[in-house]
Order: C-alpha cells, then sequence, then structure tokens
C-alpha cells in the first residue's frame, strides 16, 4: 500500500461478509457512541485555516469530513430503523461526494454538525442496544453492493467509519505539527545544547559566544546599535543589564499618566538576587497590574464620552450623574407633593411601598391583590350597558309582542261541546266522527275491550270526508266527475267483514290499495 492509500485508509479498509458475535457487535456498538466527544477532541486541536486543510492531497478537508460524518449517520439511523421495522427493506443510496461538494458541506461551520451528532448518537445507541437478537438477525438489502447487510455488519461497519474519519482529522493536526518541528529545527542555532525549563529565567550566558535563544512573549526588542552601524543580519541577541535597565528608564519617561506592564521580563532591582536563586515566575498578569490595566479603561471610556451627555438627568438638570439615595423626610415630601398633584385617574407611584393601611379595606384586614369583588361587578355591569347600547333598538319586538298577546285560557266543558256540535253541523254528508268522550264500539265480537286508535270504519269515513273536501275544491267539470267516482265507488267493508272472525289489522286492505291505484291509474289516463 502506497503512502496516498495510506493517507486514504489510515486503519485499512473495511472487510464485508465477516461474522460478529454479541460480545464484538457490544464493542462496536460502544466505538460508535464514543463519537461525538472523540470527534470533539480532535477538533480542538486545529489551529487557525487548519479545518479547511485537507488530510491528503485531492482529499477531504477536516470541515468536509465532520460534515459528512453527519450526514452518513443520519442516514445509518433510519436504514438500521427500517431493517427491524420492515422485512429486508431496499436502501436508497446516496452520492457522498457530491453530497460534500455542497455550500454547507465546504463552508459551514462544524459546530452545526457537532450539534446534530451528539443527540442523534443518544438515540442511536439507545435502539441499538435495545434489540434482541432475533432483531439482530434482521438486515436491508444494499442495491449498490447487490446483497443483504445484516445489522451486526452494519454496526461495525458505522464503528469502522467513525474511527476512519477520526483518523483522516488528525492527519490534518500531525502535517501541521510536523510542519512547526521542521521550522523549530531549521531556527535553531547551532550553539544551543540545552533547552531552558518552561516557566524559569535562563541562566546568564556563560561564554561571550552567542546566548542561548529564547522566544519572549510581547513585542520583538529593537535591534543594537551595534547591529544598526554593521548592518549585520537582524538576529535577536541578548541585552545586558545595562540595556534592560537603560530600556526601562526610556519606557517609565515616555509612558503616559496610567503605568501599564510591558511584555517581556521583569525588571531587576539593584538589590535583587542573583536570577538562579529566584523563585519560579508564576503564569499570567499579577492582580496590581490587572487592576491598573482596568483603571486605564475605566478613565480611556470616561474621555470618550461627551462631559453634557454624561446622562439624561445630568444634561436636562445639570447634576451629579450619580444617582443618591433619598432620606425619609424627602421621600415622604414627594409622596404628599404627588398626592396633591390632580391626575384624571389615581395609580400607584413607584417608590417604597407606603406602611399605612390602605382605605379600600373595611374590616381592616390587609387588601389583596387583585380587583375586589364589588369593583369586577361594577366593571361587569359597564360591560352589559355598552353591549345594550351598541345593539338596535328595534331588535326585542318579538318579547313585546309576547306580553301583549293574551293568553290562551282553558276551555270548559260545555264549552268544548259546544265546539263539537258545531263542528258536526259544518262537516260534508259524509258523518265524520264527532269528538269528545269515547264510546265503547259495538264492533268488537269477542266482547274484548277496543284496542287504541281509531277503528277502520272512522278511518274510512275520514277518507270519504277528504276525497269530498279536494272535489269541492275542483272546477266544476272534475268536480262532477269526481262526484260520479265517488258514487260509483263502494265503501269499504267494515271490520266485521274478516270471515275468521279475528278483529282487522290496522291500515287498508290489499283489495282498497287495488282499487286506490285503480282510480289513479284512471285519473292519469283522462
Amino acid at each position: 500500500m502506497n503512502s496516498q492509500d495510506t493517507k486514504r485508509y489510515p486503519i485499512g479498509r473495511f472487510e464485508y461478509g465477516k461474522s460478529y458475535s454479541n460480545e464484538d457487535t457490544k464493542k462496536n456498538i460502544r466505538i460508535i457512541a464514543r463519537l461525538p466527544k472523540e470527534l470533539k477532541k480532535v477538533l480542538k486541536k486545529l489551529k487557525g485555516g487548519q479545518l479547511d486543510a485537507p488530510y491528503r492531497k485531492g482529499g477531504w478537508t477536516a470541515r468536509q469530513v465532520v460534515h459528512h460524518l453527519a450526514d452518513s449517520h443520519m442516514n445509518a439511523y433510519i436504514r438500521m430503523k427500517m431493517a427491524v421495522t420492515e422485512q429486508a427493506p431496499i436502501i436508497k443510496p446516496y452520492e457522498e461526494a457530491e453530497w460534500a461538494e455542497t455550500e454547507d458541506g465546504k463552508n459551514a461551520s462544524v459546530k452545526v454538525s457537532l450539534k446534530i451528532l451528539a443527540p442523534l448518537h443518544r438515540r442511536w445507541i439507545a435502539f441499538l442496544e435495545s434489540l434482541s437478537d432475533e432483531a439482530l438477525d434482521r438486515g436491508y438489502y444494499h442495491p449498490g453492493l447487490k446483497r443483504l447487510v445484516s445489522l451486526p455488519e452494519a454496526i461495525a461497519l458505522y464503528a469502522w467509519h467513525s474511527r476512519h474519519h477520526l483518523a483522516h482529522i488528525r492527519l490534518v493536526t500531525k502535517a501541521r505539527d510536523e510542519e512547526e518541528h521542521d521550522e523549530a529545527v531549521q531556527e535553531k542555532p547551532i550553539a544551543t545544547t540545552e533547552k531552558p525549563r518552561r516557566g524559569r529565567r535562563p541562566a546568564a550566558a556563560k561564554t561571550d559566544a552567542e546566548p542561548a535563544q529564547r522566544r519572549k512573549p510581547g513585542r520583538k526588542p529593537k535591534a543594537s546599535a551595534a547591529t544598526a552601524a554593521t548592518g549585520a543580519a537582524p538576529k535577536r541577541t541578548r541585552r545586558t543589564k545595562a540595556e534592560m535597565e537603560a530600556a526601562r528608564t526610556q519606557n517609565a519617561a515616555a509612558s503616559v499618566s496610567v503605568e501599564r506592564k510591558k511584555p517581556g521580563r521583569k525588571p531587576k532591582s539593584a538589590s535583587a538576587k542573583p536570577a538562579a536563586a529566584e523563585p519560579t515566575k508564576r503564569r499570567g498578569m499579577s492582580p496590581e497590574h490587572m487592576a491598573k490595566i482596568r483603571a486605564a479603561r475605566q478613565a480611556k471610556l470616561a474621555a470618550a464620552k461627551p462631559a453634557a451627555a454624561t446622562t439624561k438627568k445630568s444634561a436636562a438638570t445639570g447634576a451629579a450623574p450619580k444617582r443618591t439615595r433619598r432620606t425619609k423626610a424627602e421621600m415622604e415630601a414627594a409622596r404628599t407633593q404627588n398626592a396633591a398633584a390632580p391626575v384624571s385617574a389615581e395609580r400607584k407611584k413607584p417608590g417604597p411601598k407606603a406602611k399605612v393601611k390602605t382605605a379600600a379595606t373595611t374590616d381592616g384586614a390587609p387588601k389583596k391583590r387583585g380587583m375586589s369583588p364589588e369593583h369586577m361587578a361594577k366593571i361587569r355591569a359597564a360591560r352589559q350597558a355598552k353591549l345594550a347600547a351598541a345593539k338596535p333598538a328595534p331588535t326585542k319586538a318579538k318579547p313585546a309582542a309576547k306580553e301583549t298577546a293574551p293568553k290562551r285560557a282553558r276551555r270548559t266543558k260545555a264549552e268544548m261541546e259546544a265546539a263539537r256540535t258545531q263542528n258536526a253541523v259544518v262537516t260534508v254528508s259524509a258523518g265524520a266522527k264527532k269528538p269528545g268522550p269515547k264510546a265503547k264500539s259495538a264492533a268488537t265480537t269477542d266482547g274484548a275491550p277496543k284496542k287504541r286508535g281509531m277503528s277502520p270504519e272512522h278511518m274510512a269515513k275520514i277518507r270519504e270526508a277528504r276525497q269530498a273536501k279536494l272535489a269541492a275544491a275542483k272546477p266544476a267539470a272534475k268536480a262532477a266527475t269526481g262526484a260520479k267516482k265517488a258514487a260509483a265507488t263502494p265503501k269499504t267493508k267494515p271490520a266485521a267483514a274478516t270471515t275468521d272472525g279475528a278483529p282487522k289489522k290496522r291500515g287498508m286492505s290489499p283489495e282498497h290499495m287495488a282499487k286506490i291505484r285503480a282510480a289513479r291509474k284512471k285519473k292519469s289516463d283522462q
């Protein structure tokens, strides 16, 4: 395998067709679960610009690898769920290289994909850990491979996939570390034999030769007068104590009103101990220096603001911008003044709560929060009045009519009897049965009580009356024809016409129904 293949497959290729035990599957699930945390750790080691550096020549950048992991593992989660819930489903492959070349795949922030991967893997791992042995026997059909991929094999594939792309990002950090190491070796002077310890000051130069070099924090020192005169290379040399003391004096004279610590080493006092006996210097700035920096920032901000615009209150009144605390007497006077001022509706003034009990409470108990029931009742009454005024006046015509309409009085027995007599006189030739108390029917032959409802005879009389009424309403010619039909049509047989002695059933007989149909057909033919 050449160097390009080594970089393309840093942990080797995945082998399809292998069998996996339950222990192997559990181990692979743990590898998938660790991916989000391990990916964050690896990405923290990347420095500026390394996210867009490829892990190999012609390969993806570190940014594209992170977005590809989110794309691939979302598809993997869906594929495995389909395998468990369906019978050997056919999955949908996608073009990984084309997805990586889209705008979001090349330029989106890696934080977005990291936020996708963390909850996605939690759901994925919870799903995989809940699978039974029977569920693990399932799988899905891959059209690209043209074979069925079992779930243990798919889990092993994505465990390898996680380690495979983590190794790609580590290649980016490793390449950067190698470049920095090569640059450091090239810049390192030959005379240097010992590297100074971190945090301690290097010892004084042992010989007159060029001293050991160490990278100083802060600004770069100016070239000495000797190197400027001779035109030598601008290589940094170690300054003597006299030069350092002269530089400190010059900086102190040119310093601004607020002193600040200069980057570099601490100045040595005349009575200081030798460098070898000094204690180890702590990293970071001292509290005194931090306080000076804060004071300088505050002074700079105060000078930048215009004097007249410090606060809205000071601009209007010319008073001091700082708000002073009022005394009790001043607060009491302000309350009295606010109470005397005529306001349209009383409202509570902002400020400290008064300790006086409110007059709204009649029983001496402290007033409850919110509106009182009486005030709520007033508000409801006002709303009802407003709604009533908004409605048009003639809407309530119906209730007025009800009030004027006389109430129907219950008739007496004598009045009801008189009404029945009058109705009997008005009836047509066919005498209808008079309303009133029901008389016992003589049609019952077996002596049994009559059934509820109208008798067949009374039904026949009602039908005849209706027919007569309809015939009277028609024109004279049709009325004459109807009268002839009525005269020719025999009356329906009474209930006693039943041959077996049983009472006749309710409704019309089949013979009567046939007669009615024949009459209707004849009428329609005419």
